[in-house]
Parts: structure tokens; C-alpha cells; sequence
């Protein structure tokens, strides 16, 4: 169901500041209590959602400066996970008796999806060509169970070896290699998994520490963040096995990786160890780390990138009390 949103948003074009080099940046703002871009197409477009006293509710800006919010029918809570070139975007939704899976085609029809058998079905991300992953709870509170959906609708539900506690499924790419967390009771730890397209399932991360997985690309490489006693640092996996943690600079309290894209820029971001204050980065392929601010901003977080490089994201005035913005640009 598509829906005037219910104050007119405010845009502006402007030129800011990244770490002293110029970017074209437009911001929007949706007047909501909290707001999250979850994904950027090549196109530029953005999906994502916003929460206000009525619900959650997902939306779609294009680069014309359209902006439309979207729910489904009945639903409370809508919430996009991916954006495919098409337009074609894929998440979940909550109603009072249902939680499942919708895709909203390009022309704004949704239809609506769930695993058979299962109570609760969640979408957590979605490839370039519909295929999409999340998981599934025969009963609410039980143990979660990864599932792969085709664009045509056919589900497949694996297990992952070493996950006692379940595991979800969390981002799939182009070759249907599947990345996720395995649950392990005995030892309250999550650790990441990657599924190849063969079905061949491998735990990676220290079992020291809890392993969130985040996003992965096309080649394989997975992304996202490792903590320890409330210290979290970024990490990058390859294909290969490798893998590396970082931090922010100045001894950054937190570094949390969120996306990806094609040529293995990571985006996200770090608190500085004094206020918490969060700030966007941008990490390359060769672990160049460039801190990204919006001018004037007192917080800035980049939350999706696209494989041209185009990045969105929040931030916060500097005032610290006002509502959060959204940005979209190129760097």
C-alpha cells in the first residue's frame, strides 16, 4: 500500500565537507522518531524505513528527489532489506499476526511471502537477481533456521554444521554464496558462516569473540564487526579465508562495518573515544580509512553503498537534539 508521507520532507542540494575534500551531497529529511537507508541501487536508488507514532513504514527516494512511503497492508512494521537495479525491493513486515517476507515490484505492487510450515519468516537480505536470504521460527522464541528464496518463489532451508542454537542467514550475492551467524548454545558466541553455492557451510570468527555479519559483495568478501567486552572492532573476511579486523583512529570505542560494494569499500561507523560521537568511514580494498562527516553535522553514520560508489547514510545536527537526516551522494 503506498502512502503520502505525512509532512512534506525538506531537500536541499548542497556541497560538504568529507575530511577536507569537497562532495555533492542531497539530504532529505522524513519527520519520523528514527530513520534507516538499508540499500542503494546503481541507479542511485534508495529503500529503507521510518518509524513514527504510527508504525514503521518503508520508503523509496530517486535520484529525481521522488520520495514515496510504502507499507503493507495492515502491516506495523515494514521494513526493506535490498534494492535490486530494477527497482524490485525485498524485505519483511510485522502485523499483529504475522511476521513475513514482501517484495514491492517497480510499479509498487507487494506481494507477500512466508517458508511453509514456519510461524515467523524475516528477510535480512536480498541479491541483484531476487534471490533472497533471512530466517525462519517453527514457534516464536525457537531457534532460528536460514532459508534461500528464489525470485520464483521456491525455498530451500539448510542447516549449518557447529550452529547448536540456530543460524540466520544474512546476505546473499550473485553466485548464491550465502553469508550469516551460527548460534552456539554451550558458548553464548555467535560466529559468522559462509554456505558456498554447493551447500558446504564453514564457521569463521574468534570464538573469543561475538561475530555480527553485516553484508558481503560479490567476490565473496564478508564484512561486519567482532566485540569483546564492549570494545567492537570492523573486520573484513575474503574469499579466501582472510581475515582483518580494524578500528577507527584515536582509539575508537566502537567500528561497525555495515556495507560493502563490488571492489571491496567498506562503509560504516566509529564512535571516537570521548562522547561516543559516531562518524562515517570509508575503508578500500587496501585498508585506506577515510572518516567521512556531513558539514556541520554532530554525528554521521553511512549505512548502504552501491557498487559505483554512491553512499547513504544518517546524521545528526549539531545541536545533538534534532531528529536524524538522511544523505545520499557520491563522495
Amino acid at each position: 500500500m503506498k502512502h503520502a508521507i505525512r509532512t512534506a520532507a525538506a531537500f536541499a542540494l548542497a556541497s560538504l565537507l568529507c575530511s577536507g575534500a569537497s562532495a555533492e551531497i542531497v539530504t532529505f529529511e522524513i519527520p519520523a522518531f528514527g530513520i534507516e537507508p538499508a540499500s542503494i541501487n546503481n541507479k542511485g536508488e534508495l529503500t529503507g524505513y521510518y518509524l513514527d507514532e504510527y508504525g514503521e513504514h518503508g520508503f523509496l527516494w530517486q535520484p529525481d528527489g521522488t520520495l514515496t512511503s510504502f507499507d503493507v497492508t495492515d502491516a506495523e512494521r515494514t521494513d526493506p532489506a535490498g534494492i535490486s537495479p530494477e527497482g524490485v525491493i525485498t524485505g519483511q513486515y510485522y502485523t499483529p499476526n504475522s511476521t513475513g517476507g514482501f517484495v514491492r515490484a517497480a510499479d509498487g505492487s507487494i506481494t507477500t511471502f512466508n517458508v511453509r510450515h514456519v510461524s515467523v519468516t524475516e528477510v535480512n537480505g536480498v541479491n541483484a537477481k531476487g534471490w533472497s536470504v533471512g530466517e525462519y521460527l517453527h514457534r516464536p522464541h525457537g531457534p532460528p533456521g536460514p532459508f534461500l528464496r528464489s525470485p520464483f518463489g521456491a525455498t530451500t532451508k539448510f542447516t549449518v554444521p557447529g550452529a547448536t542454537g540456530g543460524a540466520i542467514a544474512v546476505a546473499v550475492n550473485r553466485s548464491r554464496m550465502i553469508a550469516g551467524e551460527a548460534l552456539i548454545h554451550h558458548k553464548y558466541e555467535n560466529r559468522g558462516f559462509i554456505r558456498t553455492p554447493d551447500g558446504t557451510a564453514t564457521l569463521f570468527g574468534d570464538p573469543a569473540f561475538f561475530t555480527s555479519v553485516r553484508a558481503m559483495n560479490d567476490t565473496g568478501t564478508v564484512t561486519g564487526w567482532m566485540n569483546q567486552q564492549q570494545f567492537y572492532e570492523g573486520f573484513v573476511r575474503t574469499v579466501d579465508g582472510t581475515m582483518t579486523t580494524f578500528a577507527g583512529p584515536n582509539g575508537a570505542m566502537a567500528t561497525l562495518a555495515l556495507a560493502i560494494n563490488k571492489s571491496g569499500t567498506v562503509a560504516g561507523g566509529y564512535a571516537d573515544s570521548h562522547e561516543g560521537t559516531y562518524h562515517g568511514f570509508l575503508r578500500t580494498a587496501d585498508g585506506t580509512f577515510t572518516p567521512f562527516n556531513v558539514a556541520g553535522s554532530y554525528s554521521t553514520t553511512i549505512t548502504a553503498i552501491n557498487d559505483k560508489g554512491a553512499i547513504a547514510g544518517i546524521y545528526q545536527e549539531t545541536d545533538g537534539f534534532s531528529r536524524y537526516r538522511v544523505f545520499v551522494g557520491k563522495p
